[in-house]
């Protein structure tokens, strides 16, 4: 699921535009992770400073116009880094955290990357108070899956 969403954000990035999605629940449940990821560092400043600290870069100061995307940048990249390293630990803490449920990290991991485990990201993102189809519809890449 990464690896294709990530594929496909690089060849957009490239200036092209794909018309298929490959392994689409698995891209939408790696997609909503990022998501949530981005949106953790973005809200808490020790989210975003445990982040930072688990890439070994410096922190980025809200006050900057670039922060947005910055952290944007960022939050993809501890999900990437997280995947290729096996630690998880800072991508469990934020989906914990905004997700209202110690537990739902580990829950996701027992539903796998398919159907069960994007229909269970889905209802926990809604129990939480977030309408992932916002950020599918703001997203080139979930339009095609939607």
């Amino acid at each position: 699921g990464l690896t294709e969403l990530h594929a496909q954000q690089r060849t957009r990035e490239a200036g092209y535009s794909p018309n298929i999605v490959a392994y689409p629940h698995e891209t939408a449940v790696a997609f909503l992770l990022q998501q949530l990821v981005i949106n953790g560092i973005s809200a808490d400043p020790a989210l975003g400073r445990d982040a930072t600290r688990a890439l070994g870069r410096h922190s980025i100061r809200g006050e900057f116009p670039e922060a947005s995307a910055a952290v944007e940048r960022r939050g993809m990249e501890v999900l990437r880094q997280a995947y290729l390293s096996g630690d998880f630990t800072v991508v469990r803490r934020i989906v914990n955290r905004l997700l209202k449920d110690p537990e739902a990290f580990e829950t996701l991991l027992v539903h796998g990357e398919g159907a069960s485990a994007l229909a269970y990201l889905e209802g926990r993102l809604e129990r939480a108070g977030m309408d992932p189809a916002d950020w599918y519809r703001s997203d080139p890449v979930m339009r095609l899956i939607e």
